[in-house]
């Protein structure tokens, strides 16, 4: 697992220092993330922040990396006692960003989560650890909007693949809204 976080870690330092089409900057935002697969789960409230690279690799069409902390989990009223589940992951998130009109953009890719905490809180007893699987894979789509030639919103879904618990049948479901700053942008620069 260090291995990955390694390579993500230099994957998104590479693409942030070639300086040709590429734009970098810095994301922050809230989730609301559940399990899907049962009904008695509810949405627990979340922050994501971190880094994204894009690289432009057509007109209208260009790759856009992220590494992210994600905050995620669920709540659940279980036998009269508040439940909270609170698994967080370094998300990784590899994004195809079409350009539909000018500054609106759909984004869609897999994301990979590497699980990082995996507390349970049940109301009135000692915290406890949930059996987590270490990796998490997820397909998102979402859009992306620029407010102005630096600033940006974004607004996903990132709907899991791979079961959060070894052999229960349920995913994670996480919905964001993030607002973001653009460090470098070479579109900016052009007279």
């Amino acid at each position: 697992m260090k291995k990955l976080i390694v390579g993500a870690i230099f994957l998104f330092g590479s693409i942030c220092m070639i300086n040709a089409q590429v734009t970098y900057g810095l994301k922050a935002g809230a989730n609301m993330a559940k399990f899907t697969g049962n009904d008695d789960f509810d949405y627990k409230f979340g922050i994501h922040f971190g880094g994204m690279a894009s690289l432009e690799v057509a007109n209208n069409f260009s790759i856009q990396f992220e590494l992210l902390y994600s905050g995620q989990g669920y709540k659940q009223d279980f036998n009269g006692q508040r439940v909270k589940a609170k698994i967080d992951y370094f998300n990784i998130p590899i994004l195809g960003s079409y350009q539909i009109l000018d500054g609106l953009e759909f984004q869609f890719g897999p994301q990979v989560g590497i699980n990082i905490r995996n507390d349970l809180e049940v109301e009135g007893q000692e915290q406890a650890s949930l059996f987590v699987n270490d990796l998490d894979i997820s397909g998102i789509v979402g859009i992306q909007y620029f407010i102005d030639d630096y600033v940006f919103m974004q607004f996903r879904g990132a709907f899991g693949l791979t079961e959060v618990l070894t052999n229960i049948d349920q995913k994670n479901f996480v919905l964001s809204l993030s607002l973001g700053v653009l460090l470098v942008n070479p579109e900016s620069n052009v007279d």
